[in-house]
């Protein structure tokens, strides 16, 4: 069975020409500074405000969509046939290496991949310009002061876990290969199984709208709601970004037994742009370590190493990694 999204990963080094401080959310920091960078080089609306829905289909005054760069990778919305507006999956996802330090100081490199799925795959060369504008600009906290500019370095497309190095100018990148996955896969074979969350997993309560759980669901957290969350963030992302629906192995509860768990509730908080407000970013951090027969669902947890799950994942939440026990 093989999934119908393609996707390739872009690893972006660069090189500080000043200090950099990405207090509260550091995914949320540069992935915001990716976002504005796309929003002033590509969005032809006359309006300045972040706070107007600028790319949903039902916009007409706007003539470049869905053409425009900007709309297609961060204002994602589409309207349901009742007329209800839906969030759809960012085809973005941007990821940093080490989590992301608060602190960095000038001459320090930084390094952070960049993952687009399906059609835009064929953007990636309007991504590549606007970094070149970020490190102009800066990002982080007080960029406006000069802080956070820097140069880049290298641009590489990865193949599979190996980067392969390209020139600078290089504009695109070959998808990953399903036989990578399986491959990826075909290694991870065996009973027991453990999960290392490594950035925050944000997952809603099922039949709630809560989109901030109480820290009382670490206790409660075990392998069924985050197998339901990857395989729902998987099947929007076929049916958004795919050649079609995903049909992923169905799991009754209790096929794969949690056997132990070293879990922590991380507080943060993260600044949105885009309803400039602080909005609560936290999470779970740590491993799950599982058994069971992972035969038929092992090709879709590994695609959910590089695709994420849960909340927040363009903004590289809920990055975790497999490894055998």
């Amino acid at each position: 069975m093989e999934f119908p999204v393609r996707w390739a990963t872009w690893r972006v080094t660069t090189r500080l020409r000043s200090e950099m401080r990405l207090s509260h959310h550091p995914g949320s920091r540069v992935a915001g500074a990716l976002g504005r960078a796309l929003r002033e080089a590509h969005c032809s609306r006359e309006s300045s405000s972040l706070n107007e829905p600028l790319c949903p289909s039902n916009q007409p005054a706007c003539g470049r969509w869905p053409l425009c760069v900007y709309g297609e990778l961060i204002r994602t919305q589409t309207l349901t046939a009742n007329q209800k507006r839906r969030d759809v999956p960012r085809p973005l996802i941007v990821s940093l290496l080490d989590g992301g330090r608060e602190r960095y100081r000038a001459g320090e490199s930084f390094t952070f991949d960049i993952t687009l799925m399906g059609a835009a795959m064929a953007r990636f060369p309007a991504v590549r310009e606007v970094i070149g504008c970020m490190g102009q600009t800066g990002l982080g906290d007080d960029y406006d002061s000069g802080w956070g500019r820097f140069e880049v370095e290298s641009v590489r497309p990865l193949s599979g876990a190996r980067p392969a190095p390209v020139a600078m100018n290089c504009e695109t990148a070959m998808p990953l290969q399903w036989n990578a996955v399986l491959e990826r896969a075909a290694g991870l074979r065996g009973k027991l199984l453990r999960l290392h969350f490594v950035r925050p997993l944000r997952l809603l309560r099922s039949g709630t709208d809560q989109e901030n759980p109480p820290p009382l669901l670490i206790e409660e957290f075990d392998f069924l709601p985050f197998w339901l969350a990857l395989s729902r963030r998987l099947k929007d992302l076929a049916y958004f970004h795919g050649e079609g629906p995903a049909q992923l192995p169905f799991l009754q509860a209790g096929a794969i037994r949690t056997v132990g768990r070293n879990l922590r509730w991380w507080r943060a908080m993260r600044y949105s742009g885009t309803q400039e407000c602080e909005l609560d970013a936290s999470g779970l951090l740590g491993t799950l370590d599982i058994e069971g027969d992972f035969e038929p669902l092992l090709p879709f947890l590994v695609a959910g190493e590089w695709l994420h799950a849960g909340k927040n994942t363009d903004l590289g939440d809920g990055r975790y990694e497999l490894s055998p026990l």
